[in-house]
C-alpha cells in the first residue's frame, strides 16, 4: 500500500491547529493590546506580530514533541501542545511590551491561554480521527525464530494500538528465506525479531529492497553503534565509536546547567515544597522525606530524598517495587506520586553533586546487583551522574522492563549533551500530565525496588 501521504497529511492537521491558534491570538492582539499602544499597528504590523508569535509556538511545539500526531499517543500531543501555548505567551509578552516601553496588561494573554487549550483539545481530538480514518493502520508481518519468545511481548503491545498497527500475519525463519520473501509482499512492515545476525542482516536488506517498512528490536551493541561516525584514514570506510562519556568541558556546562537549574527550580517550587511537607506531615505524622541510598556514577554510593508517599514501616518485609493499588502508598503519597511532586526534593541531591537534572536513573544497590545477575550491561549506566529525568522516566514508566530501561539509559550516555538535555527537560513538562506512566507494577510481578 501507498502510504507516502502520510507525513504530508500530519504536516497539513498540525499546521492548520497553529493557524488557529494564531488566529486566536491576533484577535486578542488587535482587540485588546493594539488600539492602546502610543503607536497603533497597521494591518502588516499586525501579521509581522503574528508571525513572530506563530514562529515561537512552532519551536515549542517542536521541542516539546507536540507536533507527533498519529505517531505519540493523543494526550501526549495534546499535553505538548497546551505547555507550547503558556510558553509561548509568556516569551511573546515581553517583545509586545517593548512596543509600549513599559510592561503591558496580562489579562488578556492570561484569559487567552485557556481558551487555546479548549482549542487544542477540540482540534487534536478531530485531527487524530480525520488521521486515522485516512491512514489504515500498518498491516505487519512478524517474522521470528524460535529464540524470540520474549521478543512476542512486543508484537503484543504493537497489536494494543490497534489504529496504528495489525500484527495480521507471522512466519517463522525456519520456513526459509524465499518464504519469508513472498510473504511480505502483501504487507506494509515487518517486525523482525531474530537472534542469529547473519540472518537478520539477510532480512534486514531483503526488506530495504522490497520497501517494507522495518521494526526491529535493538540490542545494546546496536545502541552503542549507533552513533558511530565514519572515519576514511584507510581505503575501507570505517565506523568509529567514541569514548562514550562527556569531555571535562561538557562536564562543566552539565554542572553549571545543574545548579542553576536546580536553584531555579527550588525556588519556583518552594510553595508546592512546603505544602507537601505540611500535607504528609498531617496525613500521618510520621517523617516528611524518605531517604534510601541509590547509585550514580561510577558506582559510587549516595542517599537520595523524596517525599514520603508510603507508610513509615513499608520495608518492613525488604525492598520490593511498589504494585498497583500498594496498599503501603498513603493518601497523600498517592497525590503525590501521580503529579511528580514527590520527585521534588531530588533537586537537593543535584545541588550537593549526587545527581544530575538529567541522566540515568538511580538504583538501588541490591537491585542493581541483581539485575546484573541476568544484564551483566546494567553497570554500564553508571558512565554517567544518575538523574531526576532522562529517556527512560520520560519513554518508560513503573513497569517497563529493566532491560528496556537499560537500553533507553545507554541511548541517552551516546547522545548526550546540552541541546539534548534541555529537550528532555522540556519533555518532561509534558511527562508530568501522563500520570498512567506512574502506576505500579501488576501485583503478580516481582522485582526490585522502585520506591
Amino acid at each position: 500500500m501507498n502510504r507516502s501521504y502520510e507525513k504530508s497529511l500530519r504536516i497539513l492537521l498540525i499546521s492548520i491547529g497553529l493557524l488557529l491558534l494564531c488566529a486566536a491570538f491576533y484577535q486578542v492582539w488587535v482587540q485588546c493590546y493594539n488600539p492602546y499602544l502610543h503607536m497603533p499597528f497597521f494591518r502588516r504590523g499586525n501579521y509581522m506580530l503574528t508571525i513572530m508569535y506563530g514562529a515561537v509556538l512552532l519551536l515549542c511545539v517542536l521541542s516539546l514533541k507536540g507536533h507527533t500526531l498519529g505517531e505519540a499517543r493523543l494526550t501526549e500531543v495534546i499535553a505538548a501542545q497546551c505547555i507550547s501555548v503558556l510558553m509561548t505567551a509568556v516569551i511573546v509578552y515581553f517583545p509586545m511590551s517593548l512596543l509600549q516601553y513599559e510592561l503591558l496588561e496580562f489579562r488578556p494573554l492570561l484569559l487567552l491561554v485557556p481558551g487555546q487549550w479548549l482549542l487544542v483539545a477540540a482540534w487534536n481530538l478531530l485531527a487524530n480521527r480525520i488521521y486515522f480514518k485516512l491512514v489504515p493502520p500498518l498491516r505487519m508481518l512478524l517474522v521470528c525464530d524460535s529464540h524470540s519468545r520474549g521478543g512476542r511481548e512486543i508484537a503484543k503491545k504493537l497489536n494494543g494500538i490497534p489504529e496504528k498497527y495489525d500484527i495480521c500475519g507471522q512466519i517463522g525463519t525456519e520456513d526459509g528465506e524465499d518464504a519469508v520473501r513472498e510473504r511480505l509482499r502483501d504487507y506494509d512492515a515487518a517486525l523482525l525479531l531474530v537472534k542469529d545476525e547473519e540472518q537478520k542482516r539477510r532480512l534486514v536488506q531483503m526488506c530495504f529492497h522490497q520497501n517494507i517498512q522495518l521494526f526491529l528490536a535493538p540490542t545494546l551493541t546496536d545502541v552503542i553503534v549507533n552513533r558511530a561516525k565514519v572515519t576514511h584514514s584507510v581505503d575501507t570506510p570505517l565506523l568509529r565509536s567514541t569514548a562514550h562519556h562527556l569531555t571535562l568541558e561538557g562536564r562543566a556546562v552539565k554542572r553549571g546547567m545543574d545548579l542553576l537549574g536546580a536553584a531555579a527550580g527550588l525556588v519556583i517550587t518552594s510553595p508546592l515544597l512546603l505544602l507537601a511537607a505540611l500535607a504528609i506531615k498531617a496525613g500521618d505524622g510520621g517523617p516528611v522525606f524518605f531517604r534510601q541510598e541509590r547509585l550514580t556514577r561510577d558506582g559510587k554510593v549516595f542517599r537520595i530524598y523524596k517525599f514520603r508517599s508510603m507508610v513509615t514501616d513499608a520495608e518492613r518485609e525488604g525492598q520490593r517495587l511498589a504494585a498497583e493499588n500498594d496498599r503501603r502508598v498513603t493518601g497523600v503519597g498517592r497525590i503525590l506520586r501521580k503529579t511528580r511532586i514527590d520527585e521534588l526534593p531530588q533537586l537537593f541531591n543535584v545541588l550537593r553533586g549526587d545527581m544530575s537534572l538529567v541522566g540515568p536513573r538511580p538504583e538501588c544497590p541490591a537491585i542493581a546487583a541483581e539485575y546484573e545477575k541476568t544484564l551483566p550491561e546494567f553497570s554500564c549506566r553508571l558512565k554517567m551522574k544518575a538523574g531526576i529525568t532522562g529517556y527512560a522516566q520520560i519513554y518508560g514508566n513503573y513497569t517497563t522492563s529493566p532491560a528496556d530501561k537499560l537500553l533507553m539509559d545507554i541511548m541517552y550516555i551516546e547522545r548526550s549533551n546540552a541541546l539534548l538535555d534541555i529537550n528532555l527537560l522540556l519533555l518532561t513538562l509534558r511527562t508530568l500530565l501522563m500520570t498512567d506512566k506512574t502506576r505500579g507494577l501488576p501485583v503478580n510481578r516481582r522485582e526490585g525496588d522502585e520506591l
